[in-house]
C-alpha cells in the first residue's frame, strides 16, 4: 500500500526479465486474453464509448516494435451495434488459436462465438461464422479449441441449478458449427470454470468452483478449502465423432477453487498445472500428477507470500480501482515452456504481474523471475487515470525461436519480454585474506553456467554445476536483493566429495560505492560458511556484475 501511495508502484517491478517491446493498443490496454499465430498476437481490448470490446490484431514480427494492425469488432465481439447489444456483449475468456489449422476462436460472454480463419494471413483474420448457441444456453465463461482446430469446448460458470456446465461444438465446417454434446459438473453446486484439452483430443481437464462471482465471504476462508477441484474426462467419443458422443469422468481431485488447467509432461510423467483464482489464503498454483488418471495426486503448491495468512487478508484495503479485491494478488492463466518436457511455468498473477517458476522438480518449484509492467503517468488515459499499477491476466507465449515471452495486461495491452542475461566475473579475498575465491558465471535464470572456486585453510570447494541464478533470498550474510546483487545455487565438490552450495555476491562499484560482497555456504554434504569465517566484505579483488 505504501508503494501505491508514494507512486513507486507506477514504476513497475522486475527481476530476471526485461522489456523488449510493447503496444498499448492506442491507449485502450488489454483485458483477460491473448492468443497467437505465427508473428501475430490477438489481444482482447477494452470497449470505447461507442463500441464494445474487440480483438486487437498485432504484428509482432519486429519484437522491439509490435504494431497494431486493426481491432476486430463484429457481432461476436461486441460491435458494431446491431444484432447484439453492446452493453451486454463482451469477451471474457476463451480466445484461442489452433496452431495446426489456423483457426481463431472469439467467444462472447453471452451465447455466441466468432470463428476466424487466420491460416493464410495472420494479420487479416477472415470471419467464417458467428454461431449463437441459442435460447436455453447460459453465458460463456471460457473455452478451448482442440489441437486440430475442429472442436470447441466451452465452459459456463454462471448457470441455474442442474444446467450442464460444458458445451462441445463441432467446427469442422467453420461456416456451419453445430453442438455435439454437453457435460455437467461432478457434484451439485459446483460449476465449470475453465479447461484444457490434450494434444490428441481424447482428454479434457476441467477446473471446478463453487464460489459465486464477487462473493467475498466465500473466497476468504479461515479453514479448510473451497469446494472445487479438477477432473480428467474422456473425450474420445467427441474426437472420433461417434454418434451421440458421451463424455466420461476418469479421475477427480477435490479441493481448491480452480481456474486454469495446463496439461504437461515433466521428466516422463504427466501433470496438470493449475491456477487457483480468487481464494484467500492460497490463490496460487498447484501441480497435480495425473500419470494415473484415475487417481490424481497433488504434488506441490506454488505460492507467493501475499497468498498466505495473514498477508492476503490485508490486501482487501488496497486501491482496487474497480477490481474485485479477491482477485487482486491471485493466479489466473498458466503456460509452460515445453509441454512435452516442461522446465518453466509462467503464471499471470493479476497485480503481482508475470511470475516465472522452475518446475524441473515438480515437487519443489521455485520462482526464478518476475515482471510487473510499469504504468507511468496515466492521467491522459481516462480509463486508467487513477490506477497505480497494472494487472496481468493472460496466457503467456514462450516463443519457440526467439525465446521471448508474450503476454497481455490491463494498462499496457501487449508486452514482449526476454530473460535477462547476466555475467559475473571476479576474484578476491575475504577477511584477513585467508579465504580466497574465483568466479565466472553467465547466462539467464533458465540456463545459468560457470563455476565458483573457494579456498581456505585445508578447504577446496568447487561449484561446477549452477542450478539457480537470480534474486537474493534472505539469510545470505548481509547481501540483500538489489540490481547489483545475485544469488547462485548449485552442486560440485568439497575437498573432493559431492556437495551442494549457495553463493551470494554484490558489486559495490555499481551500488554507489557500497562494499563488494561475497558469501559461499555449504547446504548439503559439508558444513562451511565463509560469512562465519571471514564476513562478506571483499577486502582485496573485485566482482564485476552486469547485464548483457
Amino acid at each position: 500500500m505504501a508503494d501505491q501511495l508514494s507512486g513507486r508502484s507506477r514504476l513497475g517491478y522486475s527481476r530476471g526479465l526485461r522489456l523488449v517491446g510493447q503496444n498499448t493498443i492506442n491507449g485502450l490496454g488489454g483485458d483477460f486474453q491473448i492468443a497467437w499465430y505465427k508473428d501475430c498476437a490477438y489481444v482482447v481490448t477494452k470497449s470505447t464509448d461507442t463500441e464494445g470490446e474487440g480483438v486487437a490484431v498485432i504484428d509482432a514480427a519486429d519484437p522491439k516494435n509490435p504494431k497494431l494492425v486493426k481491432i476486430i469488432r463484429d457481432p461476436a465481439t461486441g460491435g458494431p451495434p446491431g444484432t447484439y447489444n453492446l452493453v451486454v456483449v463482451a469477451i471474457h475468456e476463451g480466445l484461442h488459436v489452433s496452431q495446426d489449422r489456423g483457426v481463431l476462436l472469439v467467444p462472447g460472454d453471452q451465447t455466441i462465438l466468432g470463428l476466424y480463419d487466420v491460416s493464410a494471413d495472420c494479420k487479416n483474420p477472415v470471419l467464417k461464422s458467428n454461431f449463437d448457441m441459442g435460447a436455453g444456453q447460459t453465458r460463456i465463461h471460457s473455452g478451448k479449441l482442440s489441437a486440430d482446430g475442429k472442436t470447441v469446448y466451452l465452459t459456463h460458470s454462471t448457470m441455474p441449478p442442474n444446467q450442464k456446465c460444458m458445451t462441445v461444438i463441432d467446427i469442422a465446417d467453420l461456416s456451419n458449427p453445430r453442438v455435439l454434446t454437453t457435460y455437467g459438473a461432478p457434484l451439485s453446486g459446483v460449476t465449470c470454470h475453465d479447461l484444457d484439452v490434450s494434444k490428441d483430443g481424447n482428454r479434457a481437464y476441467l477446473g471446478y468452483r463453487n464460489c459465486p462471482p464477487d462473493n467475498l465471504s466465500c473466497y476468504i476462508v479461515s479453514g479448510g478449502e473451497p469446494f472445487g477441484g479438477v477432473q480428467v474426462v474422456d473425450t474420445t467419443d467427441v474426437q472420433q465423432r461417434v454418434a451421440n458422443p458421451q463424455i466420461r469422468p476418469i479421475g477427480t481431485l477435490l479441493g481448491g477453487d480452480w481456474h486454469t488447467e495446463t496439461p504437461t509432461k515433466i521428466g516422463g510423467r504427466s501433470y496438470v498445472i493449475a491456477a487457483e483464482e480468487g481464494t484467500c489464503p492460497r490463490g496460487g498454483g498447484r501441480i497435480v500428477d495425473i500419470t494415473d488418471e484415475r487417481n490424481p495426486v497433488l504434488i506441490s503448491r506454488i505460492n507467493l507470500p501475499v497468498n498466505q495468512s495473514p498477508y492476503c487478508f490485508s490486501t482487501t484495503s488496497d486501491n482496487t480501482v474497480g477490481d474485485s479485491p479477491v482477485l487482486f494478488y491471485t493466479t489466473h492463466y498458466i503456460s509452460v515452456d515445453n509441454p512435452d518436457d516442461a522446465t518453466m511455468v509462467a503464471y499471470s498473477w493479476y497485480t503481482s504481474g508475470l511470475r516465472i517458476f522452475n518446475i524441473k522438480d515438480p515437487a519443489n518449484p521455485f520462482e526464478i523471475a518476475y515482471y510487473n509492467p510499469a504504468v507511468g503517468d496515466t492521467s491522459s488515459r481516462p480509463s486508467y487515470a487513477n490506477r497505480p499499477f497494472d494487472s496481468t491476466r493472460t496466457y503467456t507465449r514462450f516463443h519457440p525461436t526467439t525465446g521471448h515471452l508474450w503476454f497481455g495486461s490491463l494498462v499496457n495491452g501487449f508486452t514482449i519480454v526476454e530473460l535477462t542475461k547476466y555475467q559475473a566475473k571476479g576474484a578476491g579475498a575475504l577477511g584477513n585474506n585467508q579465504v580466497r575465491f574465483n568466479l565466472t558465471v553467465s547466462g539467464t535464470v533458465a540456463a545459468p553456467q560457470g563455476q565458483i572456486v573457494v579456498e581456505d585453510l585445508g578447504i577446496l570447494a568447487r561449484m561446477t554445476q549452477i542450478t539457480y541464478l537470480g534474486a537474493v533470498r534472505q539469510g545470505c550474510g548481509s547481501v540483500v536483493e538489489a540490481s547489483s546483487s545475485l544469488e547462485l545455487r548449485g552442486t560440485g565438490t568439497f575437498n573432493g566429495a559431492a556437495a551442494t552450495f549457495r553463493a551470494c555476491l554484490a558489486d559495490g562499484a555499481v551500488n554507489n560505492g557500497a562494499p563488494t560482497q561475497f558469501v559461499f555456504t555449504c547446504t548439503a554434504g559439508c558444513t562451511y560458511n565463509t560469512f562465519a569465517v571471514a564476513g562478506d566484505e571483499v577486502k582485496s579483488g573485485n566482482i564485476d556484475l552486469r547485464e548483457l
